[in-house]
């Protein structure tokens, strides 16, 4: 009886057995014993064969050199009977090892076994150590990313089932090979394993076979090097945990009334600078929702809308908090769906019946599957965001010297950006210590860690979207650097209107700008220099990764300035706050303005998917057809994009502004940028942990994504207010005035601040002469009156508050 179907008639009268009572209890046990038996000569056939076919071979590759206790214990392992002291080790060894994959007809490649039974022997057996290897198989050919071309006659032998089985096994070869995994004696060295690989099988002649991947429970010299590696971060993260504690301590102290009675020792710079890393103010940062400076008026219609001081439009940045937080679980959602890169970086395939059943997804889930691979939208969203912010945050200051200006913007955007990146590195580097798993082995995970070392300069000077995917550290991280780029071009436009007030230079530089980002892509196809990149291979190992076009086409500064300067045109035009009252009254313009801009952005993934992906394959026969399109489809979306920015921040009263503006999206706002940088590591920190494959079904990827969100929203906070919260106070602290002073003047210094107070009302009284005088001043004179403090306190003037792209609080 063959050993697979003794096993379940085993089972199953064990359970017949168990759950009867009618039967005597000594009967019993000597049926449970005897089927023990059965069941154990069953393994015993199942492998002692295997290892009496292959043992022969073996023993004659192995030479006397390598002749130990390697060879020795698969001596003992090959002919020990049931009877044996032995046998129980070694009927773990052959049941932790895997088999022939099942579904490998469907796309499942890989059979892992049972990783964690196999390293716990030695734990029971100290001295049969073992250790955990994959055994994998390498179609032998020329060229990947090619198909066999059968004859005539070939094709007469082989039916179709055959050819398309042959075309699906190379196709899967293309990312990775056949995996199957082993469980042997930890004496087995490097050499004699890749004997045993030629050996095992006898496919040798058709596959490259070779036994890789080993870990053991215990390796050699692990405590040294983990004690090596972390001492850095260990360092680092003691300094950081000092700095925090002592922020925190000295925050509670100042806001006690022992604080209060020495307030000025607390305004000396470095102990504000200390008080930055105070958890206590940056959790209160976070989940802050107050009411930001805003005055509600009515207009003519007898509606509500928001309105300056001085009767001009107020402008309600509050929206782009709901739009950040869409666009970052836009972004989250596509890279679960498509595992972010990481099956084209993993050596080691993770997913079951891929791509099969992925692609099968994508075709029955064709709503979907359009937003998914149009994902170049949502970061678009990013691109747009942070080009309005930065003009509308940035002050007029007409003397300002050109360098200075420029360290102080540079300055300001690097403090912004840079913690949190390398943090984020950080992190990603030393998860390789925090993992355990069949597929977490250092040289399976080296992809992804590795570049945060080797390449570490790259990403500190923000330059690492010019690197290979995987030369980067987080695959994700190349818009950070196109994020700071542009903002070091933008400096350009920023230094001529808000210090030079060469407004119609600077206007005409944008136009340049976003002019020149039109039509460069079509120069670089024209030249032959790239096409554009094919992102069905993003899922489908049957295309060749484009990673060349996708840095031309994708992670290239130059595609994304015209959504970056758009949006500094739009902040341009929102900071002179003119009069939008047309827009406003005018409920028709209004409403059918919005409604073509929403509805110009929700059609152009489906029009893109339509005429680019004909067939779910880009037609690569016409390269320039498909980048003129790309382009038309991307400014379409940015002025559509624009337009609902322009039109929900003039009209707070919308539906969907009053969605996007509200409070409980603002911390969840301020958290995007950490959740962007965190989000993708924990995607191939999850499936490198698993034991064996994910399948790739709705259900699945749905529990997947969930967990994925689930860790994010636990990371991303604990970043926010350990790292980016601080440098973001420390960063308004050096940059900023007036300078805050958080006590009353006149608990301090009586004289003082009566002499202050008599100024104060002699202000007031003139200030109220001149209203009267003169209607026209009215706006100045209320700007004047709503700065005198009514409770006498001398505090920083509670500005307009929005948040950039990256979460950071802006004050106007």
């Amino acid at each position: 009886m063959p050993s697979h179907y003794t096993f379940i008639f085993f089972i199953c009268n064990l359970s017949l057995i168990l759950c009867s009572s009618s039967i005597d209890e000594n009967i019993a046990s000597q049926n449970i014993l005897n089927l023990t038996k059965e069941f154990k000569i069953a393994i015993q056939s199942k492998f002692v064969n295997f290892f009496e076919t292959n043992f022969i071979q073996l023993s004659k590759n192995l030479t006397q050199n390598f002749a130990g206790n390697c060879l020795d214990k698969l001596r003992t392992a090959s002919h020990s009977s049931i009877e044996s002291s032995n046998f129980e080790w070694i009927l773990q060894l052959y049941d932790s090892s895997g088999g022939v994959p099942n579904g490998i007809h469907s796309g499942t490649i890989t059979s892992l076994g049972d990783f964690d039974q196999c390293l716990q022997i030695g734990d029971n057996y100290p001295k049969w150590r073992t250790q955990y290897c994959l055994v994998t198989f390498r179609v032998r050919r020329v060229q990947k990313y090619t198909l066999l071309k059968f004859n005539i006659e070939q094709r007469g032998v082989l039916t179709e089932w055959e050819r398309n089985q042959i075309d699906q096994m190379l196709i899967g070869d293309n990312r990775a090979p056949i995996v199957i995994g082993l469980c042997l004696p930890a004496s087995c060295q490097s050499a004699e394993l890749d004997l045993i690989g030629h050996s095992i099988s006898n496919l040798t002649q058709h596959f490259d076979t070779r036994v890789e991947y080993c870990q053991n429970a215990t390796p050699d010299g692990w405590l040294w090097q983990l004690i090596r590696d972390l001492f850095p971060v260990i360092i680092v993260l003691s300094s950081l945990a000092s700095i925090i504690a002592l922020g925190t301590l000295v925050d509670f102290i100042a806001t006690t009334q022992f604080g209060k009675d020495r307030a000025r020792q607390f305004e000396h710079i470095i102990v504000k600078l200390i008080r930055c890393f105070s958890v206590i103010h940056n959790v209160n940062m976070l989940f802050e929702v107050g009411e930001r400076n805003q005055t509600s008026l009515m207009t003519q219609n007898g509606e509500q809308c928001s309105k300056t001081n001085n009767g001009k439009t107020l402008i309600n940045l509050d929206i782009l908090d709901g739009i950040r937080v869409f666009a970052i679980v836009w972004v989250i959602v596509t890279h679960c769906t498509t595992f972010s890169q990481v099956p084209t970086l993993m050596k080691v395939s993770s997913l079951a019946h891929y791509p099969k059943d992925l692609i099968q997804i994508k075709e029955n889930n064709w709503l979907i599957s359009v937003y998914i691979q149009s994902t170049y939208y949502a970061v678009s969203i990013f691109f747009m965001i942070s080009g309005i912010l930065v003009m509308y945050k940035q002050k007029s200051n007409i003397n300002c010297d050109v360098m200075q200006h420029f360290i102080r913007h540079l300055i300001i955007r690097f403090i912004r950006l840079s913690p949190t990146l390398l943090a984020t590195m950080g992190i990603i580097y030393y998860l390789r210590y925090m993992g355990t798993g069949p597929m977490f082995q250092q040289e399976l995970i080296k992809p992804f860690v590795e570049p945060c070392k080797t390449n570490f300069w790259y990403h500190f000077f923000m330059v690492q979207n010019f690197l290979p995917v995987d030369q980067r550290c987080g695959s994700h991280t190349w818009y950070v650097a196109a994020d700071f780029q542009l903002n070091l071009i933008a400096f350009i436009v920023l230094h001529l209107i808000r210090c030079r007030s060469k407004w119609f230079i600077g206007l005409l530089t944008i136009f340049a700008i976003i002019t020149i980002s039109a039509f460069l892509p079509l120069l670089v196809v024209i030249f032959g220099i790239g096409k554009p990149p094919n992102y069905n291979a993003f899922i489908d190992p049957q295309y060749r990764f484009p990673d060349i076009d996708l840095r031309l086409f994708y992670y290239g500064t130059y595609m994304h300035s015209g959504t970056f300067f758009i949006g500094i045109l739009l902040g341009y035009i929102l900071s002179q706050k003119w009069d939008f009252n047309f827009l406003i009254n005018k409920k028709f313009i209004r409403f059918t303005i919005y409604q073509i801009s929403a509805f110009t952005m929700l059609i152009i993934p489906f029009v893109q998917q339509f005429f680019l992906y004909r067939n779910n394959n880009l037609d690569q026969s016409s390269p320039l057809f498909n980048i003129i399109l790309s382009q038309i489809m991307s400014y379409l979306f940015n002025l559509a994009l624009a337009t609902f920015i322009f039109i929900c921040a003039l009209n707070p009263k919308l539906y969907i502004s009053q969605i996007l503006s509200a409070k409980f999206l603002r911390p969840l706002s301020r958290l995007v940028f950490s959740a962007y940088l965190t989000h993708q590591m924990l995607i191939w920190f999850t499936l490198h942990q698993y034991r064996s494959p994910l399948p790739v079904k709705p259900y699945s990827i749905i529990s997947f994504t969930t967990m994925i969100f689930a860790m994010t929203g636990i990371l991303s906070p604990i970043l926010y207010i350990m790292i980016e919260c601080p440098f973001i106070r420390i960063s308004k602290l050096l940059f900023t005035s007036p300078k805050v002073v958080e006590f009353k003047l006149e608990e301090q210094f009586p004289m003082i601040s009566n002499s202050i107070l008599n100024v104060e009302r002699q202000t007031r009284s003139n200030i109220q002469n001149m209203v009267k005088q003169d209607h026209n001043q009215q706006s100045i004179s209320i700007e004047h009156i709503a700065t005198i403090e009514s409770d006498r306190t001398i505090s920083e003037r509670p500005w307009l508050e929005s948040n950039d792209v990256n979460g950071n609080v802006i004050t106007h």
